[in-house]
């Protein structure tokens, strides 16, 4: 068989969900060596499906009860919620800092919202759809690229019936990756990065 991990993706893909599942695996070196492969790239191809994100942007995600259905289906917001790449690893992902939280401060939400919609950045930056496949990956993920921090999906930003606005975040918790919505007054300080995709 060809040595080309490309052509072996779909296989990949089934080790590393396996793998994420806690299902026991044929060793390494035995599954290369019945398809007459060489060990290393089939591992760096592991590991790095291990940390893959895959989306269908044309299914939207499910938000929560307390969510304004008017702003959610505005056209301008399922319009910004469909961009962004299908696949990516989270390696690639840029953790973004906001002024004062670039030297050990706080910033308000608002301040990085306000900054992210001015300079048309939102839509490189990750929303619900995005964070819902990252707590996917599971906690081993979370913390290889995230350890202590609380991560935020900006594009996602939405208002409850009282007009009040909410972004979506992970974070470590429960002996997994908790979603969870906080309000704008909250602080961010340098260990709540928003998430973006590398330009």
């Amino acid at each position: 068989m060809s040595n080309d991990t490309g052509t072996l993706l779909p296989y990949i893909a089934a080790l590393a969900r396996a793998a994420r599942k806690g299902i026991p695996l044929p060793t390494l070196a035995d599954f290369c060596a019945y398809l007459n492969l060489s060990v290393k790239p089939l591992a760096a191809a592991v590991l790095a499906a291990l940390d893959t994100i895959h989306i269908d942007r044309s299914t939207r995600p499910a938000y929560p009860y307390f969510v304004d259905k008017d702003c959610i289906n505005d056209p301008d917001f399922i319009a910004l919620e469909q961009t962004g790449p299908a696949d990516y690893a989270l390696g690639s992902l840029e953790q973004y800092l906001h002024g004062a939280q670039k030297t050990g401060g706080w910033e308000r939400g608002e301040a990085i919202y306000e900054y992210l919609k001015g300079s048309n950045t939102l839509s490189s930056c990750l929303g619900l759809a995005d964070l819902l496949a990252i707590q996917k990956l599971g906690i081993e993920a979370f913390r290889k690229h995230f350890a202590s921090k609380v991560v935020s999906g900006w594009k996602s930003v939405v208002r409850d019936r009282d007009g009040n606005p909410f972004v979506p975040c992970l974070v470590e918790g429960d002996g997994g990756v908790v979603l969870f919505w906080t309000w704008f007054e909250r602080g961010w300080n340098s260990r709540s990065p928003a998430l973006r995709f590398a330009s």
